[in-house]
């Protein structure tokens, strides 16, 4: 029958998600809870019924407190966990209550995206609740049994829509994420964030370049060591806390190999457009030249949103691999409304090298200068634990220091 081997097909489906996740969260891959709550949003829709589920991290601003999704027609939120044990279960819950979500939200299920543990007291969970809002730890804590016990209910055609979700995500045809990308791009925001100085005024004049358009390309140039990558790390990283615009990003890198290729950086690229545009269960390409189509076509055909653009951050083209360079401009020009990009490369002002072809022409330019003075007492106040905070002080040393580094940046 159509309805068992439909039903067969998402048990298996099912399976293969949770022992990706268990995988992945033992290989400690940071983004699998984020990834698994990009399934989930249509997975719950069409399950539960719940049709205006968001992310909430997207929707609210980054690190929303104590849950991930949440549907305030339905009233219900959803914290997306791999952590099965009471802790997290009640953090999450303490969370819930200093931040008086119970006002927004009746409902809250915290879904486990490995397996819940068999039992679970709740004598500390009433302590916690205080009769604000109610919470069972038999009907509210969940798992992918949960979602096989209400699909076993269901008829061919609602069956044959969850089976669609799961097989566009989990599919034969559907290669296992590179998570060594995210990864190593993470690792280069986490490793350029840990110290910086001296970047406000670059700061503002990208926050000006959103401000003042309504689209563009924005080219961030500057000689070795003057900070490109620190400054967009920062930028990004201030970014993603907030709710202004949409961060889509890649960083090439030479320090690590497959974040150079240019097919890497389109699928990393273009799996955020698709959080961006809540395409949850779109399949994306393998191949190169349908990556770049594609990522083309999903702007040129959607453009951004009026109340939170979205901003494409690349950096370091001079670090792609040198057999891919140039790396070309894969948008549409000039590009559609509320549709940003920002890109960096190593060039002096008066330089045109081989990867910026087809970029100088159609952008507008942050040259990069050197670390100003005060900056460099903010740096020795900073770095080494405090021991060299004596010296911020001394305008001498200060001068010295401006002086030995030959006016580089010390990022």
């Amino acid at each position: 029958m159509n309805l068992e081997r439909a039903q067969k097909r998402i048990r298996d489906l099912m399976s293969l998600f949770v022992n990706q996740v268990k995988s992945a969260t033992a290989m400690q891959k940071t983004d699998i809870n984020k990834l698994a709550q990009t399934l989930l949003i249509p997975l719950l829709a069409e399950v539960y019924g719940y049709q205006n589920l968001n992310d909430l991290d997207f929707t609210e601003g980054s690190n929303f407190p104590s849950v991930d999704l949440g549907d305030e027609t339905a009233r219900v939120a959803f914290q997306i966990t791999a952590t099965s044990g009471i802790e997290k279960v009640k953090h999450t819950l303490t969370k819930f209550v200093e931040h008086k979500l119970y006002e927004k939200y009746e409902r809250v299920i915290i879904y486990i995206i490995t397996e819940r543990q068999k039992d679970y007291s709740d004598t500390e969970i009433n302590k916690i609740i205080h009769g604000k809002f109610s919470f069972d730890v038999k009907k509210d804590i969940w798992d992918y049994r949960n979602i096989l016990g209400e699909v076993a209910k269901f008829q061919i055609e609602k069956a044959r829509e969850v089976e669609k979700i799961l097989e566009a995500n989990f599919g034969e045809e559907r290669k296992e994420p590179d998570w060594e990308v995210v990864d190593k791009v993470e690792q280069i925001i986490n490793e350029s964030t840990e110290l910086f100085v001296g970047g406000s005024e670059n700061f503002q004049k990208l926050d000006n370049f959103l401000a003042d358009n309504s689209s563009g390309v924005m080219l961030v140039r500057a000689g070795a060591g003057l900070g490109k990558t620190s400054l967009l790390a920062n930028w990004v990283d201030r970014e993603r806390q907030g709710n202004r615009c949409f961060i889509a990003y890649h960083f090439f890198s030479q320090q690590y190999d497959k974040t150079r290729y240019v097919k890497s950086a389109y699928w990393n690229l273009l799996r955020q457009i698709y959080s961006y545009y809540e395409l949850y269960h779109e399949q994306l390409p393998n191949e190169l030249d349908e990556l770049r189509k594609r990522l083309y076509n999903i702007l040129k055909e959607r453009g951004g949103r009026q109340d939170k653009p979205v901003v494409i951050v690349i950096d370091a083209l001079d670090e792609i691999d040198a057999a891919e360079m140039p790396f070309s401009l894969p948008f549409l020009t000039p590009l559609p409304q509320n549709v940003f990009v920002i890109v960096s490369a190593r060039a002096e002002s008066d330089e045109e090298p081989k990867y910026l072809e087809n970029w100088t022409e159609k952008s507008q330019k942050l040259h990069l200068e050197y670390l100003p003075r005060e900056a460099i007492a903010d740096w020795l106040k900073q770095t080494g634990d405090g021991e060299l905070a004596i010296f911020a002080e001394d305008i001498n040393f200060v001068t010295q220091l401006e002086e030995i580094t030959a006016l580089q940046n010390l990022w």
